[in-house]
């Protein structure tokens, strides 16, 4: 039942969003045919525009697949539709978890279309050669896609949580619900940067990082800093987890 579930939220959550992925798609292929006719004034000047057009399209795949996560979330709980999510023959703890794992599986979706499309558009020689440069060094490149993975994740369940909280509530459910969840992203942002200010007292690597810059040290603080940061992260995102699991099964109010 629970791959049902998680099929069903991917297919409603994905399909708008392979209108996204399309456009991404599409404009990232003519910024590539773009690109090598830059010989000319106007040449150089429509490629700047689809370039300037790819990037947007990439945060427009990433905001949007969030967005659907957190409004499929409402609607299949709070909304109309709840009445028959609340009734299928399945426990609380498994239709929380189908609505967790849809949301990472639908990020992650979105951040391999924002790869392809990315690859598409601008992968050249210097680009290649800089990757092979900093995959000379797999700690931190592994680590800092990671963080982002963590970060887009961290972000959507702080949506999640402020639906949960939210509509908790008996008036202003998605007033408060939007309220919660930006209040709850920030706290959590500057409760992270005051923890690693704080181990910086005591962790040289880091401590570096808050006083002076140079090459020399950049390289193992860097690495301190990845592995602190994602281990917050996925610390955070566990604590939410459970959080969010025990307000669930407390019950919901459907509107």
């Amino acid at each position: 039942m629970l791959k049902k579930l998680i099929k069903y939220d991917l297919l409603w959550i994905n399909k708008i969003m392979l209108i996204y992925f399309s456009i991404s798609i599409i404009i990232c292929t003519l910024t590539r045919i773009s690109s090598l006719h830059t010989s000319s004034s106007i040449g150089n000047i429509i490629y700047q525009i689809l370039k300037g057009v790819s990037i947007s399209c990439f945060a427009s795949v990433l905001i949007n697949s969030v967005i659907r996560v957190w409004v499929r979330f409402r609607n299949s709980i709070y909304k109309d539709e709840s009445y028959l999510t609340h009734t299928l023959p399945i426990s609380k703890n498994t239709l929380y978890n189908s609505k967790i794992l849809s949301s990472i599986i639908s990020v992650l979706i979105s951040l391999i279309v924002i790869i392809i499309s990315f690859i598409i558009a601008f992968l050249n020689k210097d680009i290649i050669n800089t990757i092979k440069i900093i995959f000379n060094n797999s700690f931190i490149i592994i680590g800092m896609i990671l963080t982002v993975i963590l970060e887009i994740i961290y972000m959507s369940y702080c949506g999640i949580m402020g639906i949960l909280l939210g509509n908790s509530s008996n008036n202003n459910k998605t007033l408060k619900s939007v309220f919660i969840g930006i209040l709850l992203y920030f706290v959590m942002q500057l409760i992270i940067l005051g923890i690693i200010y704080i181990i910086g007292f005591f962790n040289t690597d880091i401590g570096l990082l808050f006083k002076e810059y140079t090459t020399t040290i950049m390289d193992s603080s860097f690495k301190s800093l990845i592995l602190l940061v994602d281990t917050l992260y996925l610390i955070i995102i566990t604590i939410l987890y459970f959080i969010g699991k025990k307000i669930f099964n407390k019950g919901v109010n459907v509107e």
